[in-house]
């Protein structure tokens, strides 16, 4: 941990430090928090320089919706500058950066099932929505072009295929074969999505599960991970949630039998979501909410099979065939949500 200490003084005094603590569920990054004596805890977080080339711009993003957040709401944490005033540390390693500590907030990987922690969600994701609609998406940076794009995937997953070793490519054979399957539908409703009918939002663009914190009462206290925070869709944003928030077992999961899309979960977030932005969604954006569940859960499973194809370049693996079981789990849920399309959208239309 010298390492992170040598970095948090440049945040903090030293003196004040009485506990570092690894948060380990991202992908990408590594991220601490650090404890201190005044009870004003610090999450320091290592960007990862290869995932985010501009880290000017993930840093002004950053700072520009943690700003606006904070003149609305005290729910959300705040950007911290260095003690010299920079926005980030630049090190060998990567940059560092760090915002301030939700106190007494915890992260649920998977809701079992309990439906009140699900209908939070989507009021959160929601609220988040809401209290962003007056930024002007022309001052954020799009430091991830294309990030929820099928083309691109697509066009990355086939680059990988053609260049991945016959080992990877014979195991992970089914998976491509159901990726090249879905092929065609998902490239046609990404097309709906970015022909630049839907109009562009301040969206978190990764608001995963693990990306919401909570209080002690099991409420969903507000949204955390912010490096994704550009303008986008409420669409994919709607989806991106419900891949983790509506499934039966968490993205790592082997058994695929444990693998379900819960309506239950799905009705509930929904509820608290449409409750919160019914007002600021136009037509076309509700008329494309139902598929982005399916959408994003393929995109994930794609992006899964391909970091498998190109040897594990991208995201943290625990074992060989990590990636692999994930594409797996993510494929396995897209079965099942295309297997409750129709009432899936029924949900939306009684909601709204």
């Amino acid at each position: 941990m010298n390492d992170v200490i040598d970095i948090a003084k440049h945040f903090c005094s030293i003196d004040l430090i009485e506990e570092v603590e690894p948060i380990g569920i991202g992908h990408i990054n590594r991220t601490y928090r650090l404890f201190l004596k005044d009870g004003d805890d610090i999450i320091l977080q290592l960007i990862n320089g290869n995932v985010f080339s501009d880290i000017q711009g993930l840093s002004q993003n950053v700072e520009t919706v943690l700003n606006h957040l904070s003149e609305v709401t005290d729910k959300y944490p705040q950007y911290v500058n260095t003690l010299s005033g920079e926005r980030y540390v630049e090190t060998d390693d990567g940059y560092w950066r760090a915002i301030t500590a939700i106190p007494d907030s915890k992260v649920w990987l998977n809701l079992n099932g309990n439906s009140y922690r699900a209908q939070s969600c989507g009021t959160t994701l929601g609220e988040f929505h809401n209290l962003l609609r007056d930024i002007d998406t022309g001052v954020l940076k799009d430091i991830l072009p294309e990030f929820h794009s099928a083309k691109r995937r697509f066009r990355e997953f086939h680059e990988a295929l053609q260049n991945a070793d016959n080992k990877r490519q014979k195991t992970a054979y089914s998976q491509i074969n159901f990726a090249k399957d879905f092929e065609n539908k998902i490239l046609d409703y990404s097309n709906d999505i970015f022909s630049g009918v839907l109009p562009q939002r301040v969206v978190h663009n990764d608001p995963k599960l693990s990306n919401i914190l909570f209080d002690s009462d099991d409420e969903a206290i507000c949204l955390i991970d912010y490096d994704t925070v550009m303008a986008g869709s409420v669409v994919t944003d709607f989806g991106d949630a419900l891949r983790t928030v509506a499934a039966s077992a968490n993205e790592d999961e082997k058994s695929v039998d444990k693998i379900s899309f819960d309506m239950n979960l799905y009705k509930q977030f929904v509820k608290g979501y449409i409750n919160e932005v019914k007002s600021m969604l136009t037509d076309k954006e509700i008329d494309k909410l139902y598929y982005s569940p399916l959408y994003i859960t393929f995109i994930m499973g794609l992006r899964f099979l391909t970091d498998y194809l190109n040897n594990d370049v991208y995201y943290s693996i625990n074992y060989d065939d990590h990636n692999l079981v994930r594409a797996i789990n993510q494929f396995t849920l897209v079965k099942d949500i295309n297997g409750k399309l129709k009432e899936i959208k029924s949900v939306i239309i009684s909601d709204l």
